[in-house]
Order: structure tokens, then C-alpha cells, then sequence
């Protein structure tokens, strides 16, 4: 058997060692084509397919309303609610509602109303594609969502027992936000979601666990853990009895 040795100095005579050790870890490495690179990992292929609307029961496990508020004044309106029916529609339709009052999102307008709290309160949330409420929100990306987005992969990286691709998301048009999110390529749920505001800033931190099978090639979470600025747990919230795709109607998301 040659050594180590006899093998660099045979290598040293003819070209030198340096040179050897340059050819000899070259051919070690696999081809640049083994690893997916910038332009090879695209975010629109770990999009959920397939999804039309979704509903689902929410229970707020906890929520703290001063950890809240901390990353925005309106931020804990929904979680006042506790337990409560959510909807969702594409494009940007959502409606959840309690025993004490609802939310209504549709398009760029915003309606909350408690009455229990003696709270109604309508507001344009403007043009920016940033403040659309989308299925992100719950930890799913769909193709709707994607058309105003912009995507970079970052990296691959594991989260827990999940080999995650981790991306940045801006928006076409919008510089008031960007997200990082660790997307399972195997459910296509999202594990987590870090939000920045536009200058960096960071505001929040979602996890998004216990996904569950709800149809064919289609996973939910079913239970959000919400960190505010100071990594302080600042809501929990689960999901059960989830159904998609019943064709809800248009006029449960009206705002009148």
C-alpha cells in the first residue's frame, strides 16, 4: 500500500505538493451541481397548492396583552376574542369571529368589532402589499400570496427535526417590511417567521408547530407561538376541526 507520504513526495517531484493538494481536494468535493444554489432553490415551488379558502376553530392558549402591544398597538385586537372561528379566502379575505365580536379583513379594509368592549373601529390599511393579510399569517405560502412578493434563498439550516430552506421576502413596491422564513420543504408549512419592519427593526417572531395533514400534499400548524421584540412568548394560540376548500361565500367578508 502506498503511504501518505510516498504519495506526496512522488506528487512533490513532478508538479509539488502544493499543487497536489489543490488537484487532491478538488477531486474530493462534490460537483458545484450537488448543492442547490441562489438560482436553483425557488421559493414558488414549496408554495401549498390547491388552496381556496380554510376555516378553523382558534383557541387562544394565553395571551398577554402588555407583551402584545409591544410589537404594535393593534397587535392583541384579536386575540381579545379567545375562542373563535377563523376564515380565510383568496385573495386577502378573512374574517374571525367570537362570542364577544369580530374581525373582518377584505382587501385593504379593516373592521374590528367587540361590542362587549365597546370597541368599532374601520380603517383603510392603504396600498402596500405588506399590510394584506395573506395565509402567511398561519403558516402557510400560496401562489396568491407570492405574486407581490420577492424571494432570496438564504440558506439551508434545521430547525428542530425539520431540514428547513430559510428565504428573505420583501414586496414588490413596499419597503415597510421583510420576513425571513424556514420553510419545510416536506409539509411546505412554514416553521418560522421572523418580521422586520422596513429599517431593520425586528418586531416578531412566529414558530409555527404540530402541522397536521388536512388533504392531499396539504399541511396546517396547528398551534402559533407569537415572541415579541425581547424574545418574550407573547401569545399562543391552536388550531383544531380545519376545512378547506368548502367555497365559502363572499358575503361573510363583506364590510359594510
Amino acid at each position: 500500500m502506498i503511504t501518505r507520504r510516498e504519495l506526496l513526495s512522488g506528487v512533490a517531484g513532478c508538479a509539488g505538493a502544493a499543487t497536489f493538494t489543490s488537484a487532491f481536494t478538488s477531486a474530493l468535493a462534490p460537483p458545484a451541481s450537488a448543492f442547490p444554489g441562489p438560482d436553483t432553490v425557488r421559493l414558488e415551488e414549496l408554495a401549498s397548492t390547491g388552496l381556496a379558502d380554510i376555516e378553523a376553530q382558534v383557541r387562544v392558549v394565553s395571551a398577554d396583552q402588555s407583551e402584545l402591544c409591544k410589537i404594535n398597538r393593534d397587535f392583541g385586537m384579536a386575540y381579545r376574542l379567545r375562542n373563535l372561528t377563523m376564515r380565510y379566502k383568496e385573495p386577502n379575505k378573512l374574517r374571525m369571529e367570537g362570542s364577544i365580536g369580530c374581525i373582518i379583513v377584505n382587501g385593504s379594509m379593516r373592521h374590528f368589532k367587540v361590542p362587549a368592549l365597546k370597541l368599532s373601529k374601520k380603517d383603510d390599511m392603504g396600498d402596500m402589499p405588506g399590510k394584506r393579510y395573506t395565509l402567511m399569517d398561519v403558516g402557510l405560502l400560496t401562489r396568491t400570496a407570492l405574486a407581490g412578493m420577492q424571494s432570496r434563498f438564504l440558506r439551508d439550516e434545521k430547525i428542530g427535526e425539520i431540514a428547513a430552506r430559510v428565504f428573505e421576502i420583501t414586496y414588490r413596491g413596499d419597503e415597510s417590511v421583510r420576513y425571513q422564513i424556514w420553510i419545510d420543504p416536506r409539509t411546505h408549512v412554514i416553521a418560522k417567521r421572523v418580521w422586520h419592519d422596513g429599517a431593520g427593526k425586528l418586531k416578531a417572531t412566529f414558530l409555527y408547530q404540530e402541522p397536521k395533514q388536512v388533504g392531499p400534499d396539504l399541511w396546517v400548524p396547528t398551534r402559533i407561538e407569537i415572541r415579541n421584540t425581547e424574545d418574550v412568548v407573547a401569545a399562543v394560540t391552536a388550531y383544531s376541526d380545519v376545512k378547506v376548500n368548502q367555497g365559502l361565500d363572499d358575503s361573510l367578508f363583506q364590510i359594510a
